[in-house]
């Protein structure tokens, strides 16, 4: 019987002391891995729903030039103040910007690192995609060369 390299990996079974939940007969620290992959996934899912709007785009590569205060951004928009604060609300929800507040004015500056969390997936997505371009290549190769 052939074991992948993900059984061998995983075989070990938890100690009685392990932090968090863990179910019986589960590899060691499988319930951690699901969950961070779990709450990385709801990261990326908040991202993607905040960037999937054009004004909330809009306003992520107005910040890219620098932090700008919210009636700044406003005034370049076609719509009201309120309507626009949901858009900042929903930016600020998923950690893209985050807005401060002196005196009357509200800044907001653009937090980069979050931006992070989708260039990660999408480095992932072009790494599976090539591998997969790779072996087609090879494959065509091969079949090419032994029709030969």
């Amino acid at each position: 019987q052939v074991r992948t390299s993900i059984q061998a990996d995983t075989d070990h079974r938890a100690p009685a002391h392990t932090d968090g939940p863990q179910v019986p007969g589960e590899p060691v620290g499988l319930c951690k891995i699901l969950s961070r992959m779990a709450q990385y996934s709801a990261q990326l899912d908040g991202v993607f729903v905040a960037l999937a709007d054009p004004t909330r785009r809009w306003v992520i590569r107005r910040l890219g030039h620098g932090p700008t205060s919210v009636g700044d951004l406003a005034r370049e928009l076609p719509m009201t103040l309120p309507s626009f604060m949901k858009h900042v609300r929903t930016l600020e929800s998923n950690g893209l910007i985050h807005t401060t507040k002196s005196g009357r004015v509200r800044t907001c500056v653009l937090n980069r690192e979050r931006l992070a969390v989708v260039d990660d997936w999408l480095a992932e997505q072009r790494r599976v995609w090539e591998e997969r371009t790779d072996r087609l290549e090879r494959l065509v190769t091969d079949q090419q060369e032994n029709q030969q």
